[in-house]
């Protein structure tokens, strides 16, 4: 689960599998939220993007993050 408390502007939070496929996306997340976004199962990453992001880029569960240069 993640909480937005501490930002002060809206995300979009994209909850990851280790493989980067995408297991669920939070869009539109609000402000200053103590209200916790959950994914739909266990994941190991959640990159947050600027809220509108993932429906600009059409990114959603059917679509997959290529993560380089993690060292």
């Amino acid at each position: 689960a993640m909480g937005t408390q501490n930002t002060s502007l809206s995300l979009d939070l994209l909850f990851s599998r280790g493989d980067g496929t995408v297991a669920s996306v939070s869009a539109n997340t609000p402000p200053l939220s103590l209200e916790a976004q959950r994914s739909t199962e266990s994941v190991n990453f959640v990159p947050e993007l600027n809220a509108g992001m993932t429906e600009r880029l059409d990114i959603g569960t059917e679509s997959r993050i290529v993560f380089t240069n993690l060292d």
